[in-house]
């Protein structure tokens, strides 16, 4: 049987519907959005990439709200609902429907055959895991998605099938350290592996969005629904690290950007990330960024003062 003709478009409220309807011709959407609140179809492995503004995807289980650089992946899903609130500017977005074929042929050429004991693992990952789950992009990723989305405004893309092509693959180093995850989780059965890969990726996204308020493992383990034990191993052999070693990475990491932002003290800081106090703080700081808070604020006034 022939493949139908493809295309890509720009997609706006004017002609949702009539796109909607024609979802198969067009597998890669750029969207320019004011408001929007409707029900969308889903192809095996749907991509959703936020450029600008935000953006809230509900299927019947979970809500993922997308931020500027964020993307939802959505395999073996068959709808879902989109809400876009209005704001100051329109929300942009590229929305891609993965050829599962292709797909198939991308992790053949990048995990050759000499990788047997763990192919099938990467090929369940995205033909039959049932994901819908929120990622975050890399600043070469973002300007590729930004120059993509320019391309399919102006109607620059001559041929899809290689376009398409060129997506996977650069989809695929982007995705990368996600397939590496899926790989490390323990799990003997396929349904095991894929459903403690889900719970530990939803624990790594509750620690960012927590980072403020979570306190201990124990609150975390909760949330997935596994002993405290078995999840801070789980988690450990996940990732590479502790979960409580991931949380205090993220806590400095947000210290530094909180500092650079001149708003607050380094106590302030220290009491906002729930600290037990400055001296334990600035001691973990040190260890983490080679450099005490101290030493960092006169660096960093140096360099203000030389702009």
């Amino acid at each position: 049987m022939a493949r139908a003709t493809q295309h890509s478009t720009l997609l706006h409220e004017q002609n949702w519907q009539d796109v909607m309807t024609h979802i198969t011709r067009f597998p890669m959407r750029a969207s320019e959005i004011v408001q929007l609140n409707k029900d969308i179809s889903l192809q095996p492995i749907s991509f959703k990439y936020n450029l600008q503004g935000s953006e809230t995807y509900y299927n019947q289980h979970k809500q993922i709200s997308l931020r500027t650089g964020e993307y939802l992946l959505a395999t073996q899903q068959s709808y879902c609902e989109v809400d876009i609130q209005k704001g100051d500017l329109p929300d942009l977005g590229i929305c891609i429907d993965i050829d599962p074929d292709l797909m198939k042929q991308a992790m053949d050429a990048h995990y050759p055959t000499k990788l047997s004991s763990s192919s099938t693992a990467f090929t369940n990952y995205f033909h039959e895991a049932a994901l819908f789950m929120r990622f975050e992009s890399n600043r070469y990723f973002h300007q590729y998605m930004q120059d993509l989305f320019i391309k399919i405004k102006q109607h620059e893309i001559v041929d899809m099938r290689a376009m398409e092509m060129e997506f996977i693959q650069q989809f695929l180093w982007m995705h990368a350290p996600e397939i590496k995850v899926f790989q490390q989780v323990p799990g003997l059965r396929k349904s095991t592996k894929i459903e403690l890969y889900e719970r530990m990726v939803l624990a790594r996204d509750y620690i960012h969005d927590h980072v403020y308020t979570l306190k201990n493992i124990a609150e975390l383990a909760a949330t997935t629904y596994l002993s405290e034990y078995r999840f801070y191993h789980i988690f450990k052999q996940t990732f590479g690290v502790s979960p409580y070693q991931y949380l205090l990475h993220l806590k400095l990491e947000e210290a530094l950007r909180l500092f650079q932002t001149q708003q607050y003290t380094w106590t302030d800081i220290a009491m906002k990330l729930n600290f037990a106090d400055l001296p334990s703080f600035s001691k973990l700081f040190k260890k983490h960024f080679r450099i005490t808070p101290s030493a960092y604020t006169a660096r960093f006034k140096g360099s203000i003062e030389t702009l």
